[in-house]
């Protein structure tokens, strides 16, 4: 199924490029301050709170928080939304108690500058260096393909035109500032990234009430639909109490592991901005995530019959709106 508008054509792609020009200008402007490859891979370890916090929860984010995750909760209900419980409180403090405070003051004392450095420094092994790269070839290339290919669906969703335009653009404009500014120009994109997704979060919800006619009209068409949409374990008991289980083990083990987040720590000044960058990110991660899983919810009333793979568009569909 194909969703466009077309009277949304010139401002969005007014908006697309302003993003990619900033991304570009943010990629120029890294490069200038990058001094020494120490600069390039961690910053120094020289990123305060504010930074540090919003690149790390904007980078636990990604494409599904907006396509795929408020599509799930589209035909859950209700109890889809707690698993931004486990997903935040485990993604982002239990790394950070766990593992933390250690990588900061290693990163620090012996300048590691990746997560391999860490990984053959800690097993004396140059051979698990070549086995963390090839882990992370199989995993976190697909992985980083699937927001690529997001970024061309929506491309598509606002245009009409092919995924592959919006697939090359977004792939090429990544891959040129990942490469000339390092790990600053891709913490200053998270940060206006981190924002964006907030902003996109509180305006796309009140729009979602707005299109429903109100909480309480959203609700009481739920419950005339289905009550198991408004309670645990949802609809189909699609949620039950082994999900979240599961979801905690799963964040917590799975985020310490992934190199553009374990890589974060070394960045950081000290242990006192790690632990206000997680705050931070915390705060952040749970506000827009409830807000954006919500308009799963509340979409219920204004799109009522989306099915499969259509209900994954249900907050650009609310989003058109605007």
């Amino acid at each position: 199924m194909t969703h466009s508008l077309d009277n949304n054509i010139i401002p969005f792609l007014a908006v697309i490029i302003t993003y990619f020009g900033l991304l570009t200008y943010i990629g120029y402007y890294a490069t200038k301050q990058t001094r020494t490859l120490r600069d390039y891979f961690t910053m120094s370890g020289k990123a305060g709170a504010l930074l540090s916090g919003l690149a790390y929860f904007s980078t636990q984010y990604s494409m599904s928080t907006f396509m795929g995750v408020p599509g799930t909760i589209y035909k859950v209900g209700y109890a889809g939304m707690s698993v931004s419980v486990p997903g935040i409180a485990f993604s982002m403090v239990i790394p950070a108690l766990l593992v933390g405070r250690r990588l900061i003051r290693l990163g620090h004392r012996y300048r590691m500058l990746t997560m391999a450095d860490y990984i053959s420094d800690r097993y004396e092994s140059t051979l698990m260096r070549a086995l963390l790269a090839i882990i992370m070839i199989l995993f976190l290339v697909p992985m980083m393909g699937a927001q690529t290919i997001g970024a061309g669906i929506i491309f598509k969703t606002y245009t009409g035109a092919p995924e592959w335009v919006g697939i090359v653009v977004m792939g090429i404009t990544v891959i040129l500032y990942c490469m000339a500014g390092g790990i600053r120009s891709i913490m200053i994109t998270d940060v206006i990234q981190g924002i964006l997704m907030v902003a996109t979060a509180v305006v796309t919800f009140f729009v979602s009430l707005q299109l429903g006619g109100g909480l309480e009209v959203i609700n009481q068409h739920l419950a005339d639909t289905d009550m198991s949409l408004l309670s645990h374990p949802g609809q189909n008991n699609s949620m039950p109490w082994q999900n979240y289980v599961s979801m905690i083990i799963m964040w917590s083990f799975f985020t310490i592991g992934q190199p553009h987040l374990f890589t974060k720590f070394f960045t950081m000044k000290n242990y006192n901005v790690m632990f206000k960058a997680v705050l931070l990110g915390t705060l952040g991660m749970w506000f827009s995530a409830t807000l954006i899983e919500w308009c799963g919810v509340t979409g219920r009333m204004s799109f009522p019959n989306l099915t499969g793979t259509d209900t994954d568009f249900i907050v650009p569909l609310q989003a058109f709106i605007l």
